[in-house]
């Protein structure tokens, strides 16, 4: 599996469950594929997808305040 397709599959089950999602908890959720977050930092493709999940995770986030508010 491609560093760009496990990275995705760790971020979908991050956003999934909820947990925030950064550059350093996506390293300690790697399981050791990425130890450091510059190991993500570092690779621009790499870097956008972590900063695309963070955007997506606070649409989410930001959406479901506004039904919670309106219930």
């Amino acid at each position: 599996m491609s560093d760009e397709a496990y990275l995705e599959q760790v971020l979908g089950t991050m956003l999934l469950a909820d947990e925030d999602i950064t550059f350093r908890s996506v390293s300690r959720q790697s399981e050791g594929r990425f130890p450091f977050p510059t190991s993500l930092t570092r690779r621009p493709e790499l870097r956008s997808l972590v900063e695309r999940y963070i955007e997506r995770q606070t649409e989410a986030r930001r959406l479901a305040g506004k039904l919670a508010k309106s219930s």
